[in-house]
């Protein structure tokens, strides 16, 4: 008879990792310039995304400081 052997493949997961390796800048930066294509008037899309990036790094920071 042969010995089977079972391995868990998610036990290398670490679940919070995603949360370190998080860059606010990046994705403020990319999701900027996909919403630029977007124009609407009397909207001033430089300042939303700067108030956005704002928020994303707080709560980045928030996160870093808390795991």
């Amino acid at each position: 008879m042969v010995k089977q052997t079972h391995t868990n493949p998610f036990t290398g997961f670490d679940a919070f990792r995603p949360l370190f390796d998080f860059d606010p800048s990046k994705f403020v930066s990319e999701w900027a310039r996909a919403a630029t294509q977007y124009q609407i008037p009397g909207m001033a899309m430089h300042e939303l995304m700067d108030s956005q990036r704002r928020n994303l790094e707080a709560m980045a920071a928030a996160n870093r400081a808390v795991f």
